[in-house]
Protein backbone atom coordinates (compact mmCIF):
# COMPACT_ATOMS: atom_id res chain seq x y z
CA UNK A 1 0.00 0.00 0.00
CA UNK A 2 1.74 3.37 -1.00
CA UNK A 3 2.22 6.03 1.88
CA UNK A 4 0.99 9.41 1.17
CA UNK A 5 -1.41 8.95 -1.64
CA UNK A 6 -2.35 12.63 -1.79
CA UNK A 7 -0.28 15.33 -3.28
CA UNK A 8 -1.70 18.04 -1.35
CA UNK A 9 0.31 21.41 -1.55
CA UNK A 10 0.91 25.32 -1.40
CA UNK A 11 1.22 26.94 -4.55
CA UNK A 12 2.32 30.51 -3.34
CA UNK A 13 -1.52 31.64 -1.54
CA UNK A 14 -3.32 28.74 -3.09
CA UNK A 15 -3.36 25.40 -1.30
CA UNK A 16 -4.11 22.50 -4.01
CA UNK A 17 -6.50 19.73 -2.36
CA UNK A 18 -6.96 16.50 -3.55
CA UNK A 19 -10.00 15.56 -3.79
CA UNK A 20 -11.58 12.27 -1.91
CA UNK A 21 -11.18 8.30 -3.28
CA UNK A 22 -8.10 6.42 -2.52
CA UNK A 23 -8.29 3.92 -5.46
CA UNK A 24 -8.91 4.85 -9.26
CA UNK A 25 -10.22 7.78 -10.56
CA UNK A 26 -12.05 10.38 -8.70
CA UNK A 27 -15.03 12.12 -9.33
CA UNK A 28 -16.01 15.43 -8.89
CA UNK A 29 -19.15 13.88 -8.40
CA UNK A 30 -18.87 12.03 -5.35
CA UNK A 31 -19.52 12.42 -1.99
CA UNK A 32 -17.83 15.39 -0.56
CA UNK A 33 -15.61 16.04 -3.69
CA UNK A 34 -19.43 16.89 -4.97
CA UNK A 35 -20.01 19.19 -1.92
CA UNK A 36 -16.88 20.79 -1.65
CA UNK A 37 -17.64 21.36 -6.03
CA UNK A 38 -20.53 23.60 -5.34
CA UNK A 39 -19.40 25.17 -2.14
CA UNK A 40 -19.34 28.49 -3.96
CA UNK A 41 -23.02 27.94 -4.73
CA UNK A 42 -24.89 25.22 -1.86
CA UNK A 43 -23.96 27.31 1.32
CA UNK A 44 -21.41 24.97 3.01
CA UNK A 45 -18.84 26.70 4.89
CA UNK A 46 -15.39 24.87 4.13
CA UNK A 47 -12.87 24.47 6.82
CA UNK A 48 -9.34 23.68 6.14
CA UNK A 49 -7.47 21.70 8.84
CA UNK A 50 -3.30 20.49 8.33
CA UNK A 51 -1.53 17.47 9.64
CA UNK A 52 2.23 18.07 10.08
CA UNK A 53 2.55 15.52 13.06
CA UNK A 54 0.57 12.03 12.43
CA UNK A 55 -2.60 12.37 14.37
CA UNK A 56 -2.44 16.02 15.31
CA UNK A 57 -4.56 18.18 13.18
CA UNK A 58 -3.83 22.14 13.06
CA UNK A 59 -6.95 24.20 12.27
CA UNK A 60 -5.92 26.20 8.80
CA UNK A 61 -9.21 28.91 8.73
CA UNK A 62 -12.30 28.51 6.44
CA UNK A 63 -11.07 28.65 2.82
CA UNK A 64 -13.20 28.66 -0.48
CA UNK A 65 -12.63 27.86 -3.76
CA UNK A 66 -10.00 30.03 -5.66
CA UNK A 67 -10.35 28.93 -8.94
CA UNK A 68 -12.22 25.43 -11.47
CA UNK A 69 -11.38 22.17 -10.08
CA UNK A 70 -9.19 20.73 -11.95
CA UNK A 71 -7.89 16.60 -12.99
CA UNK A 72 -4.50 15.69 -12.88
CA UNK A 73 -2.14 12.56 -12.82
CA UNK A 74 -1.51 11.08 -9.15
CA UNK A 75 -0.63 7.57 -7.99
CA UNK A 76 -3.78 6.27 -6.40
CA UNK A 77 -3.72 3.65 -3.22
CA UNK A 78 -2.11 0.94 -5.31
CA UNK A 79 0.69 2.85 -7.23
CA UNK A 80 -1.84 2.63 -10.04
CA UNK A 81 -1.61 6.36 -11.99
CA UNK A 82 -5.24 7.33 -11.92
CA UNK A 83 -7.58 11.07 -12.17
CA UNK A 84 -7.41 12.94 -8.95
CA UNK A 85 -9.59 15.72 -8.51
CA UNK A 86 -8.27 18.85 -7.36
CA UNK A 87 -9.59 21.68 -5.70
CA UNK A 88 -7.81 25.24 -5.08
CA UNK A 89 -8.62 26.59 -2.37
CA UNK A 90 -7.87 30.11 -0.72
CA UNK A 91 -7.99 31.34 2.71
CA UNK A 92 -11.05 34.07 3.21
CA UNK A 93 -9.58 36.99 3.95
CA UNK A 94 -6.91 36.12 1.12
CA UNK A 95 -3.77 35.91 3.24
CA UNK A 96 -2.01 32.64 3.39
CA UNK A 97 -1.02 30.95 6.94
CA UNK A 98 1.81 31.72 8.70
CA UNK A 99 3.23 27.67 9.99
CA UNK A 100 5.90 26.97 12.61
CA UNK A 101 8.85 26.04 10.59
CA UNK A 102 9.34 23.31 12.80
CA UNK A 103 5.86 21.55 12.10
CA UNK A 104 6.79 21.71 8.18
CA UNK A 105 10.16 20.24 9.33
CA UNK A 106 8.24 17.71 10.88
CA UNK A 107 5.90 16.80 8.04
CA UNK A 108 8.76 16.64 5.91
CA UNK A 109 10.78 14.23 7.81
CA UNK A 110 7.80 12.25 8.17
CA UNK A 111 7.17 11.69 4.32
CA UNK A 112 10.54 11.43 4.41
CA UNK A 113 10.29 8.19 6.38
CA UNK A 114 7.31 6.33 4.92
CA UNK A 115 9.23 6.88 1.54
CA UNK A 116 11.70 4.84 2.77
CA UNK A 117 9.39 2.45 3.13
CA UNK A 118 8.18 2.30 -0.54
CA UNK A 119 9.74 -0.19 -3.38
CA UNK A 120 12.22 1.30 -5.73
CA UNK A 121 9.39 1.40 -8.59
CA UNK A 122 6.97 3.47 -6.39
CA UNK A 123 9.67 6.05 -5.24
CA UNK A 124 10.38 6.61 -9.25
CA UNK A 125 6.91 6.91 -10.17
CA UNK A 126 6.75 9.81 -7.59
CA UNK A 127 9.79 11.34 -8.45
CA UNK A 128 8.65 11.03 -11.81
CA UNK A 129 5.05 12.37 -11.12
CA UNK A 130 6.71 15.12 -9.09
CA UNK A 131 5.30 19.00 -9.55
CA UNK A 132 7.89 21.23 -11.90
CA UNK A 133 6.76 23.86 -9.26
CA UNK A 134 7.33 23.89 -5.65
CA UNK A 135 5.51 24.49 -2.86
CA UNK A 136 6.17 27.43 -0.79
CA UNK A 137 4.79 27.86 2.60
CA UNK A 138 5.27 31.34 4.85
CA UNK A 139 6.19 30.26 7.72
CA UNK A 140 7.47 31.43 11.14
CA UNK A 141 10.63 30.16 13.28
CA UNK A 142 12.37 31.01 16.66
CA UNK A 143 14.66 33.42 17.03
CA UNK A 144 17.58 33.04 20.05
CA UNK A 145 19.17 36.71 20.81
CA UNK A 146 22.46 36.32 21.90
CA UNK A 147 24.20 38.38 24.08
CA UNK A 148 27.04 40.19 22.27
CA UNK A 149 28.74 40.58 24.96
CA UNK A 150 28.50 36.87 26.52
CA UNK A 151 29.56 36.09 22.78
CA UNK A 152 32.67 38.65 22.54
CA UNK A 153 33.43 37.36 26.17
CA UNK A 154 33.71 34.02 25.31
CA UNK A 155 35.36 33.99 21.93
CA UNK A 156 38.54 35.80 23.71
CA UNK A 157 38.41 33.31 26.43
CA UNK A 158 38.74 31.15 23.46
CA UNK A 159 41.26 32.56 21.93
CA UNK A 160 40.85 30.85 18.35
CA UNK A 161 40.70 27.05 20.33
CA UNK A 162 37.90 25.24 20.34
CA UNK A 163 36.78 24.43 23.42
CA UNK A 164 34.95 21.32 23.02
CA UNK A 165 38.25 19.28 21.29
CA UNK A 166 40.88 21.60 22.38
CA UNK A 167 42.04 21.85 18.32
CA UNK A 168 42.49 25.18 16.18
CA UNK A 169 38.49 26.53 15.97
CA UNK A 170 37.05 24.91 12.36
CA UNK A 171 35.19 27.74 11.62
CA UNK A 172 35.35 31.24 10.72
CA UNK A 173 32.92 34.22 11.21
CA UNK A 174 32.15 36.31 7.83
CA UNK A 175 35.31 38.53 8.78
CA UNK A 176 37.50 35.36 8.66
CA UNK A 177 37.81 35.32 12.49
CA UNK A 178 37.74 31.74 14.50
CA UNK A 179 35.12 30.63 16.59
Amino acid sequence: MNAYIYDDRWLDDTFHYTGMGTKGDQSFNFAQNKTLNESDNNGVSVHLFEVFVEKEYSYIGQVELSGKPYVEKQPDEDGLIRDACVFPLKLKGGKSPIISKEYLQKAFESKSRKAKKLSDEEVALRAKSAKKKVGTRNTVSQHHDRDPWVAEHAKRIANGICQLCENVAPFKNKAGEPY
